[in-house]
């Protein structure tokens, strides 16, 4: 049994083996996430990049990275590999994927209210400097840190 602590150093050490992988080929990394237990354990690695990902992608994304995760055997065992996007509905979580979706509709919880509001829909405007410019109707402008999101995504 993989206790939380111990699950979070693997991750740790599964991304900084795929990592320089994934740069090398234009991509980056958006998550590892491992579930399981035994001989069905499944090890997923979400990957993006500015041009997107196709299904090619994730194949030859997932053998390069299968040879050197066999290589360095981080799980010691089996396991299933799954690459794939995080797809249009993902978590926002990093200052580039906000900076990816300028111009479009986001939705944000945030931590603390804000203008007795946590809950903020809205154009985005800019991100950086680890700081979000939102607009909110036809005239209310809102900067948000990074810090004080609690989940962000796409507004369909």
């Amino acid at each position: 049994m993989i206790f939380e602590a111990d699950k979070k150093t693997l991750i740790s050490n599964i991304e900084q083996i795929v990592t320089p992988i994934l740069q090398d080929a234009g991509f980056e990394l958006v998550e590892v996430q491992l579930s399981g237990m035994g001989r069905s354990r499944v090890l997923r690695i979400f990957i993006d990049s500015e041009d997107g990902v196709t299904i090619r992608d994730c194949v030859k994304m997932s053998e390069e990275m299968s040879v050197n995760l066999d290589v360095a055997n981080p799980l010691e065992g089996s396991y299933i590999l799954e690459v794939s996007s995080p797809g249009l509905d993902r978590p926002l979580q990093k200052e580039r994927d906000f900076r990816r979706c300028i111009g479009k509709k986001i939705y944000l919880n945030l931590k603390n209210p804000c203008n007795n509001e946590t809950e903020l829909t809205g154009q985005l405007i800019k991100a950086e400097n680890g700081l979000l410019t939102i607009k909110c109707g036809k005239t209310k402008l809102y900067e948000i840190s990074l810090q004080e999101i609690q989940k962000a995504k796409i507004q369909f």
